[in-house]
């Protein structure tokens, strides 16, 4: 089902398998309805942090232009490189990095998933209810950590989507 267009939602381009199943766990966690699913929208794998760039730039950078009720969060591996965030950040128009997010694992999520004994998309369940609170729980984990700034940012301004009001 496809995102209501008119209302704020968010779409979520996945780097690879791992980071989809995430970002599903993460969608579906303990809704009694699906006014907060059909919000959130998991696109196809990009295969890649740089073919997610790419695609963000190429396909969805021109509907935020034209859909002011958009945000798009680039779920990607950070492969334990300090630039990525900066070289991720460069896709993203500067008018339009209020509604654009990078999240990711610090390595890959294969390293979270043994770490933490769940699979993938437990682990997205387990973000989802720890997303208020930041820091504590899962998003305070040290492969996750890298991520605080933009889950602060990001609470902000689409918390009310992600609870489904």
């Amino acid at each position: 089902m496809s995102a209501d267009k008119s209302k704020r939602h968010v779409l979520v381009l996945p780097e690879d398998r791992a980071n989809h199943e995430i970002a599903n766990g993460f969608r579906g966690h303990e809704l009694n309805d699906d006014r907060s699913q059909r919000q959130i929208q998991v696109e196809a794998v990009t295969r890649g942090w740089l073919r997610t760039c790419e695609t963000y730039k190429e396909d969805y950078e021109p509907q935020l232009r034209t859909i002011g009720t958009r945000h798009v969060i680039l779920l990607i591996d950070f492969d334990r490189e300090q630039t990525r965030i900066a070289k991720v950040q460069e896709y993203i128009h500067d008018d339009l990095k209020s509604r654009v997010f990078v999240l990711g694992v610090w390595s890959e999520p294969e390293e979270l998933k043994a770490d933490q004994r769940l699979d993938f998309e437990s682990i997205g369940r387990k973000l989802r209810e720890d997303c208020p609170r930041k820091p504590e729980g899962m998003w305070g984990h040290g492969l996750l950590g890298h991520n605080s700034h933009e889950v602060e940012r990001g609470w902000k301004t689409i918390g009310p989507v992600l609870s489904g009001n």
